[in-house]
């Protein structure tokens, strides 16, 4: 049992149920141990190790120091807050919720505060100043709720905190107070929330005897773990600070416990002090990463100040605008389309918007082909091969966007243009050159392998492009464009990515070809490799395919699902804030 000293310990003896009679009883107590000289150990990040001593002041004892650290502390600011007024009892109603004493009006006083996980990890929600204070708390209420990126309620709370397991993602937690004074509650307006997080793994604490084995020095003899002290003796102690988590961020703390004694498994009572002493490392500032030196400084064709790189990099600018100008054209051509459906009386007014709407298409549509034509101008007397595949890609994709799934011509141009641009590459040399492996520590082929992977995820992306268009025209007119085009496209895809990183189209495969269950487990096999949460996108098309396969009970439960992990708002308290 753990004690402190300085103050009176009670002894209570009772008898056993099951002895009748008197009890003689002989007892003695005797208390061993050791001391560190400060019960809480702080580790400052800043430093390499940290310093205590430890002290037998009963008898001879043996020492052996161990240690771990369990739980990221992190403060976060919120980002937004709102005073709210009452609401009405009922919708519709006059009035500002339930009279009080004194004309007394409670307001609500909302805050919201953000944080986000990269791993399943158990987390707890505290605000210190509020928490574990109930009915003598000056506040009339608070509540608090985490929801998730999909804005689905995860989990709540009030005075007391508790632990839950949330996945991945990006949460928001929002805070209610509410009082009558509102000059009490905005004073909450900056007040930190404080996170504990479970790490996935603990961190051990690493003890030496010396300052030159805690500096890695090493020394003739290596010092063993384990050290007797006679009664009355002191040993220092040096605690080195672990290896941080990824998840850590300078300003957190990291806490634990740690124990300097540990008697045999045969001595009476605990062999170590069950809880421990407190344990605290401030987690320093982010180490800076080495600057990497270019070794081809000598290489005046990396020169970024070159009149090549120059044209280079104006290049890619333009192309980036042409992304730009489709965004304009998508925008004009849905206001017309929108206009169009729209069975409203036609107007003189109207036409003639019609009109200046439908030369603003047609403007920017000018304007778009004529920066693609003096861009590909340019690559050609450049002969920059690598910046035309980009150009069109982006072109490609640009398109894309705009063409409407339902007009056959768009989508005819659409495999057209995807057709032209899989003559740009040289598929044969480059499944050689990733086919092999390259070295490493070769910066030129570790160069030259960066540019590949992006040449292949730009391939990959005309192939998705072209067997999406396919489809399309399928769902179109299935007797001008039958399946075996659709078949070869995905095929080519398939040769150069798995059929899981592209799964929406090959669901849409397996369905226009009658094979609803095989779409079924390839979805459900692509949801089981994501960390996170399944998306609505994905839920939407589980209901597709079990609609086609005929089970009506699973599309409800699928359906119900979708409600509930994508509700349209958040919970009335909390709706409020914006």
């Amino acid at each position: 049992t753990a004690v402190t000293g300085g103050v009176t310990m009670e002894v209570t003896v009772a008898q056993w149920w099951a002895s009748l009679g008197e009890t003689i009883v002989t007892m003695r107590i005797e208390f061993y141990g050791l001391e560190p000289s400060a019960r809480q150990l702080t580790l400052d990040g800043r430093t390499l190790f940290g310093e205590l001593q430890i002290h037998a002041p009963f008898r001879r004892i043996p020492a052996e120091p161990a240690g771990e650290l369990k739980q990221l502390v992190r403060g976060v600011r919120p980002h937004a807050a709102k005073l709210l007024p009452p609401i009405a009892p009922v919708c519709g109603a006059p009035g500002l919720g339930d009279h009080w004493p004194e004309n007394r009006v409670l307001y609500d006083y909302i805050l919201a505060y953000k944080f986000s996980l990269k791993e399943h990890l158990e987390v707890s929600v505290r605000f210190p100043s509020l928490n574990c204070h109930f009915y003598e708390s000056p506040f009339e209420a608070q509540l608090w709720a985490i929801f998730d990126a999909n804005r689905r309620l995860v989990t709540y709370g009030d005075y007391y905190p508790s632990a839950q397991k949330l996945p991945a993602g990006d949460y928001e937690v929002r805070l209610q107070v509410r009082h009558d004074l509102v000059e009490l509650l905005q004073k909450l307006r900056h007040m930190p929330m404080v996170l504990h997080i479970s790490l996935a793994s603990s961190l051990a604490l690493g003890f030496h005897w010396s300052r030159s084995d805690a500096l890695g020095v090493p020394p003739p003899n290596k010092p063993a773990a384990r050290r007797i002290l006679q009664a009355n003796e002191r040993l220092a102690l040096y605690v080195t600070v672990p290896t941080l988590p990824e998840l850590a961020q300078p300003g957190d703390i990291i806490t634990g416990s740690f124990n300097v004694a540990k008697l045999a498994p045969e001595a009476l009572g605990a062999t170590k002090r069950p809880s421990g002493f407190g344990a605290t490392l401030i987690v320093p500032p982010a180490e800076i990463k080495d600057e990497k030196v270019a070794d081809d400084k000598d290489d005046t064709s990396n020169d970024p100040a070159s009149a090549k790189a120059l044209d280079e990099a104006v290049r890619a600018l333009k192309i980036t605008q042409l992304a730009t100008l489709a965004d304009s054209i998508k925008k004009l051509t849905a206001k017309q389309k929108e206009d169009k459906e729209k069975k409203v009386e036609s107007t003189e007014k109207k036409v003639e918007e019609a009109k200046v709407l439908a030369a603003s298409v047609e403007e920017v549509r000018e304007r778009y082909d004529a920066m693609l034509a003096s861009l590909r101008a340019e690559c050609v007397v450049a002969v920059a091969s690598e910046q035309t595949i980009t150009l069109m890609c982006s072109h490609l994709a640009n398109m894309d966007t705009i063409c409407s799934r339902s007009n056959i011509g768009e989508l005819m141009a659409l495999v057209a243009l995807s057709d032209d641009i899989l003559g740009l590459f040289d598929r044969d040399a480059l499944a050689a050159t990733l086919g092999v492996n390259h070295d490493k520590d070769d910066k030129a082929q570790s160069k030259q392998r960066k540019k590949d992977e992006a040449k292949k995820k730009s391939l990959v992306a005309v192939l998705h492009t072209k067997a999406m268009a396919l489809a399309d025209l399928h769902m179109c007119d299935a007797a001008t464009h039958p399946l075996t085009a659709l078949d070869e496209a995905v095929g080519m895809l398939h040769q150069w990515a798995a059929a899981t990183e592209h799964i929406k189209l090959t669901v849409r495969w397996h369905k226009l070809h009658g094979r609803c269950a095989t779409a079924m487990t390839a979805l459900n096999e692509s949801v089981s490799k994501e960390k996170a949460p399944i998306s609505k996108e994905n839920l939407e098309l589980k209901a597709e395919l079990l609609t086609a396969l005929g089970w009506e009970h699973w599309v409800s439960c699928v359906r119900a699902s979708i409600l509930v992990r994508f509700p349209a708002a958040l919970p009335p308290v909390f709706s409020r804030m914006y």
